[in-house]
């Protein structure tokens, strides 16, 4: 389903105004690890948003931004601290994200990243959940998306810490087979 039929406030960013310059789009895709399911997930991301923008003719691509990392940590996304400098120099009109998880999962420094967004007249759209920034209905539910994403993540980092641990409690672990040096 193209982005035109699914989201539900398109025509903005869908007609050219007489004399008006094409919008520039960017798309953010996000994987946080090196998975192959994963790697492919980024490509189909890539291929996708590459396609969406493309395919709009008042559209033009400002980049797609890929990258493989966590999303708790802004500061160690690389692409998407370029596609935040593309915003501030006003070379992005709207950015396109798979869905919210994909855009951060550290709530508060998402949330700081929405604000300078929205402050710089960018809207982004997050496909899955069918939200767009500038709709003020809508950032209500993008708090809670924002803070169940990071919970998630939280969550997932605890299993996995549980599990370490349990397996050597139990003599199971994989992790007593390695030879420590140093």
């Amino acid at each position: 389903m193209s982005l035109e039929s699914k989201a539900k406030r398109p025509d903005k960013y869908l007609k050219k105004h007489a004399g008006a310059e094409k919008l520039r789009v960017a798309a953010y895709c996000r994987v946080s690890t090196d998975s192959k399911e994963q790697a492919s997930s980024l490509v189909l991301q890539e291929a996708h948003f590459t396609n969406s923008i493309n395919g709009v003719s008042v559209w033009s691509n400002s980049g797609v931004f890929t990258e493989r990392v966590t999303g708790l940590q802004e500061r160690k996304r690389i692409e998407f601290m370029k596609l935040m400098k593309l915003c501030e120099q006003n070379k992005v009109g709207l950015t396109l994200v798979k869905s919210i998880s994909r855009f951060g999962r550290n709530t508060l420094e998402m949330l700081q990243a929405l604000q300078k967004i929205d402050a710089l007249g960018v809207d982004v759209y997050f496909e899955v959940e069918n939200l767009w920034l500038h709709d003020r209905k809508m950032q209500v539910f993008l708090i809670a998306y924002l803070a169940l994403a990071q919970e998630e993540s939280e969550n997932k980092s605890q299993n996995i810490k549980w599990g370490v641990r349990r397996g050597f409690e139990t003599g199971t672990s994989g992790y007593a087979d390695f030879a420590c040096f140093g």
